[in-house]
C-alpha cells in the first residue's frame, strides 16, 4: 500500500487521511469527481474539496491481485494500491490557509477531521 511522507509534524493529518482512505463511501465520492477540471487554489471556491479530490485520486493506481484461499473454490480479486510514499503537501497548504494550521507544530487528528 502507498504511504504518506510525514514531514514537519504532519502525522495528525496523515493518520486522519489514511483512515478516510479505508472508508469506501468517502473514496467513491471523491473519485466520482476525478474528471473535474483542476482550478488554481486561489481561484477555487472549494479549495479543501478540490485538494481532497486530488489527494484521493493519487491513490488510484491500483493493481488487481488474485486472492484464493486454500479451501475456497472461488477466486476473488482485490485492488491493492502500490507505489512510492508521497506527500499530501497540496492539501496541507490549503489546510494551513483555511484552518490556521502551523507547519512544525503538533496538532490533534480529531481537530483536523472536524
Amino acid at each position: 500500500p502507498r504511504g504518506l511522507v510525514n514531514g514537519s509534524n504532519t502525522c495528525f493529518m496523515n493518520a486522519t487521511l489514511q483512515v478516510l482512505m479505508g472508508c469506501p463511501p468517502f473514496v467513491h465520492m471523491f473519485r466520482a469527481f476525478r474528471n473535474l477540471p483542476t482550478r488554481p487554489v486561489g481561484c477555487s471556491s472549494t479549495p479543501i474539496f478540490d485538494s481532497l479530490v486530488q489527494f484521493v485520486n493519487s491513490f488510484q493506481n491500483g493493481q488487481r491481485i488474485r486472492n484464493q484461499g486454500p479451501r475456497s473454490k472461488k477466486t476473488a480479486y482485490v485492488d491493492i494500491n502500490v507505489g512510492q510514499p508521497f506527500s499530501p503537501a497540496p492539501l496541507l497548504s490549503v489546510a494551513q490557509g483555511i484552518l490556521g494550521l502551523h507547519i512544525g507544530v503538533q496538532h490533534d487528528a480529531e481537530e483536523f477531521l472536524s
